[in-house]
């Protein structure tokens, strides 16, 4: 009987070890990604509007609030491509064009002020939120998943959602 749990237990921990681990990962990527729906919505509803990145990182940031506070790491608010990507790229570049990009103050608990600023809402280069032509919009949420038990390893975990923006009333500028 010994040497039956002598050989059983360490497995059984280690079964047990992973299953939790993977179930604190699956919970934070869900949040990461309800945080990028929740920053999605708000920078699509706040076309042609000056306020419209930090109104994100404000929503992102209320979302993400189950996390524990090392986690969150970047926000980007960026003008989407057809592939739901910055620029022309077909998946998330180092840096972009007209993007704003917040890094995660953990003292503060949240995405404060933009550490990268070029994707502005009105002007040259700015939104075209036109009847027909909208662009697009996303939001991409990168975090650490620090690991509990010291077999696994942290691991990075990341969100995007992309929405078009809402158009605006055609008494308003909708480009340019």
């Amino acid at each position: 009987m010994l040497v039956e749990t002598v050989i059983i237990l360490p497995l059984l921990v280690l079964l047990i070890s992973g299953i939790v681990e993977f179930g604190m990962m699956f919970r934070e990527a869900s949040t990461i990604t309800a945080s990028t729906r929740a920053g999605a919505r708000m920078a699509s509803s706040m076309p042609r509007q000056a306020t419209f990145a930090q109104a994100t990182a404000d929503a992102v940031t209320s979302a993400i609030q189950g996390l524990p506070t090392n986690e969150p790491q970047q926000l980007w608010v960026y003008a989407a491509n057809s592939n739901g990507f910055p620029d022309s790229a077909s998946s998330m570049p180092s840096s972009c064009t007209k993007c704003v990009k917040f890094n995660w103050n953990s003292t503060t608990k949240s995405f404060g002020t933009p550490v990268y600023n070029n994707y502005p809402a009105t002007g040259t280069g700015g939104q075209n939120a036109c009847p027909g032509t909208t662009d697009q919009v996303g939001v991409y949420v990168t975090g650490l998943h620090k690991e509990i038990f010291p077999l696994y390893g942290n691991r990075t975990l990341t969100g995007k959602t992309v929405m078009r923006l809402e158009p605006v009333p055609s008494s308003q500028t909708c480009s340019g």
